[in-house]
């Protein structure tokens, strides 16, 4: 009933939201993804009277419907996800080479170089592709310039001390192309202080670059970043799946005391537009970091190959095996192969 009523919730909006932007250019879109995948644990310490073999079958949460307006150098957009959770709602004024965008959408340092669609179109996150999330901000372009201020994304769950924010997240980037080459360089900023016993001041930030290079047929992505901190300000740090995703600050807020974490992770992508209808890619990704002391820390990996065939009218069916694994300070590990298909329906 809960799913139900939030359905006809949003038809109604759509409805009220088609009535008022008949004066400008408009369009609604969707895309429905299901992943159909048998995983396998091949780690060494897997026992072998367990299962280990696993079915994921299941509707992406990344599953989407939305829409775009146009009106004079106004443009706006909306998505929502699979559980009817806003995505995307932003909207960019327009001005000669700039534009300023207010709202909740991607942010500057995301790169979408990775095709990887195992785990809910998993594409290397955390392991060499840098994804800013989508959050609030106002941000600034100027030409292949971009910056914006976030909203701080901070760990509350710790329960150390009171939370005090001074200044937005700030996160910037510059693109470069030639020729065939495009790049894009991609810095970030957080700090937050947490008011314990004693004051401790939690700062993140990053750098980093991925480009692409096109030549025929034949593509090749690749990046490399660095990190401080980078879960306290939700930058995707390891692989969780497989045990390593602990990219966060270590705190002793009763002496005033933090252990930075520190990381790098980097990828490499490949593929070949085999015909109008199907192309092929790899990839490969990595991250490895640890405390400063050596507390926590550890190296995760992933790769996978995969074909895109378009079958038309909006059908894409993507054949996909794959490899990941994750190990630990604390010499735990966890390895996994999978193989599968992910069903797509864009409309």
């Amino acid at each position: 009933m809960k799913l139900t009523l939030s359905s006809f919730t949003l038809l109604i909006l759509l409805g009220s939201y088609y009535t008022n932007v008949s004066a400008g250019e408009y369009k609604f879109y969707g895309s429905s993804r299901m992943s159909t995948f048998i995983e396998s644990d091949i780690s060494d310490s897997y026992s072998a009277d367990q299962d280990e073999e696993s079915l994921k079958f299941f509707l992406h949460e990344n599953s989407r419907i939305g829409g775009i307006v146009k009106s004079g150098s106004i443009y706006g957009q909306f998505e929502y996800d699979a559980g009817v959770h806003v995505r995307k709602l932003f909207a960019v004024y327009s001005f000669g080479s700039g534009a300023i965008k207010v709202g909740q959408d991607y942010t500057p340092i995301t790169l979408f170089l990775s095709g990887q669609v195992y785990g809910g179109d998993l594409v290397l996150r955390g392991v060499g592709n840098v994804l800013g999330e989508r959050l609030s901000q106002v941000a600034l372009k100027l030409g292949n310039f971009e910056i914006s201020g976030i909203e701080v994304t901070n760990d509350s769950d710790r329960g150390a001390g009171e939370t005090d924010i001074h200044i937005p997240k700030i996160e910037a980037a510059y693109k470069i192309e030639v020729d065939k080459i495009s790049l894009k360089l991609i810095s970030g900023y957080q700090t937050y202080e947490i008011d314990g016993s004693e004051k401790v001041d939690v700062t993140s930030w990053m750098l980093g670059a991925g480009g692409i290079y096109n030549f025929g047929a034949v593509y090749l992505k690749a990046s490399a970043s660095y990190y401080v901190n980078p879960e306290d300000a939700f930058w995707r740090f390891g692989l969780k799946r497989v045990g390593f995703s602990n990219g966060r600050a270590e705190l002793d807020t009763a002496n005033g005391d933090i252990d930075n974490f520190k990381g790098l992770m980097a990828l490499l992508v490949a593929g070949m537009n085999a015909s109008e209808r199907c192309r092929f890619e790899t990839g490969f990704g990595w991250a490895e970091g640890e405390t400063e002391q050596g507390k926590t820390g550890g190296t995760a990996r992933a790769a996978y190959l995969q074909s895109v065939i378009a079958v038309g009218g909006g059908i894409f069916l993507i054949p996909e095996v794959g490899y990941l694994k994750g190990e630990t300070n604390s010499e735990s590990e966890t390895s996994l192969i999978y193989f599968g298909l992910k069903w797509q329906i864009d409309f």
